[in-house]
């Protein structure tokens, strides 16, 4: 009978050593990772101007442009509602 205990707490304790070791599992076994951008297809300099609509009613309006700066880019944003 003792020795059923203790196998019995044996095996309990290692249950839960195995269970807590699998849960720090660090194997990435997901997708795999890469940029999202990995190319801007604008040049300097650019603007597109998107426009928001409700009802074929303008409600406000996003300009993104690119510009030149020496050896930089400067990406900016710009948007107004009707408010």
């Amino acid at each position: 009978m003792r020795h059923r205990l203790r196998y019995a707490i044996l095996l309990s304790a290692l249950s839960g050593v195995l269970a807590v070791a699998g849960a720090c599992n660090t194997t990435n076994t997901g997708p795999r990772r890469s940029d999202i951008v990995t190319q801007i297809p604008w040049t300097a300099p650019e603007t597109h101007t998107y426009e928001l609509k409700e009802n074929n009613k303008l409600k406000a309006t996003t300009t993104l442009s690119i510009a030149k700066d020496g050896d930089a880019f400067v990406l900016t944003q710009r948007t107004a509602d009707d408010s």
